[in-house]
């Protein structure tokens, strides 16, 4: 089958997902759409749901600026923080959240006067630093729920999987980046032939480790900023459900339940993680929660999303405009580079 054709239905099959989970939880009384309309119209939520979200895409960009500063390349604050709202924008619209960062690396590599490779690989320590740090909040959050865990073997072993990821991902990323410091010690038949494409990613990841052992502040400092930032998402999903009245579960809930409805929002099974990010943070909620309740928890994260999506609109005004917000700014790449 061509390639091309393939991409477009693997595209129409995750909007049929999306549309078929969503249908699936309004039926099922998981989402209720008179609350989302309460929630969307009303002015206490919207002012703080959009503020929690301007707050965390800034952040974002303040933390991706500190790891470009610790790889010594000199973007300015400006580019960095534009690019990461485009970045937040096309996420909302792409399937798997990937496609923001595909088109960020396109932008990286259209600038001339930077090094280029050392600021493409901090899009990829940016996206570990922000995942580990919702998985970070979520170990936290496990902690002070520990006793009804241990009643749930699906908790129990979410909440394994989360403490493992904790503990044992950063030990693995230095040893990876001590490996990479030391490739000039490799032998011949793992550095590949001199001057080939293997060969110059070796190079390029030991220059990369070398700037990170002598940046580590600006690391910790990122990782501090994405702390605090998704630490206020998780806020603004408790803000939402207090003037939902769907607070009904403890509030230390929403940091486990939350980073993990967010991580699954990445999973590449509908545009955007529509669908998926609610079905999440529904179960988790409905696991999490002391006694049975009926409550649409789903409601609660989708509510969110609509206040997401509206705090990423700069982002497509930097993008319309990108020759006035983004110096050399490349031309804008098909659906096929980025799904």
């Amino acid at each position: 089958m061509n390639k091309p054709y393939l991409r477009w239905i693997l595209l129409v099959l995750k909007f049929a997902i999306a549309a078929t989970v969503m249908i699936w939880m309004f039926k099922g009384g998981k989402l209720d759409w008179s609350m989302v309309l309460e929630g969307a119209l009303s002015f206490d939520v919207i002012g703080v749901g959009i503020l929690c979200n301007l707050a965390l895409v800034s952040s974002a960009g303040v933390r991706w600026h500190w790891l470009l500063k610790g790889q010594g390349v000199d973007f300015p604050f400006k580019f960095a923080h534009h690019l990461t709202y485009v970045t937040a924008f096309f996420n909302q619209l792409i399937p798997g959240g990937i496609g923001g960062d595909a088109m960020r690396l396109a932008f990286v590599l259209k600038q001339s006067h930077a090094r280029k490779g050392q600021a493409a690989l901090t899009i990829i320590l940016d996206r570990f630093l922000g995942l580990f740090s919702m998985l970070l909040i979520a170990a936290l959050g496990s902690l002070l729920m520990f006793d009804h865990i241990l009643a749930s073997p699906p908790l129990m072993m979410l909440v394994f999987s989360t403490l493992l990821l904790v503990i044992g991902g950063p030990p693995g990323a230095l040893l990876l980046l001590w490996l990479l410091r030391r490739t000039d010690r490799f032998p011949a038949w793992i550095k590949g032939h001199p001057g080939g494409r293997w060969h110059r990613l070796l190079q390029l990841g030991s220059e990369f480790a070398n700037c990170f052992n002598s940046g580590k502040k600006h690391v910790f400092m990122a990782l501090g900023i994405s702390l605090f930032g998704q630490s206020l998402e998780v806020m603004s999903l408790v803000w939402i459900a207090y003037h939902l009245s769907m607070l009904i579960i403890p509030v230390k809930t929403f940091f486990l339940a939350g980073p993990w409805a967010w991580i699954a929002n990445i999973l590449p099974i509908s545009p955007g993680g529509l669908g998926v990010g609610e079905a999440a943070f529904d179960q988790l909620c409905q696991w999490l929660s002391p006694v049975t309740v009926s409550a649409a928890f789903g409601t609660i994260f989708l509510v969110n999303r609509l206040f997401m999506i509206l705090a990423t609109i700069p982002g497509l005004l930097f993008f319309l405009f990108r020759k006035h917000f983004l110096p050399h700014a490349p031309e804008v790449p098909s659906i096929d580079s980025l799904t």
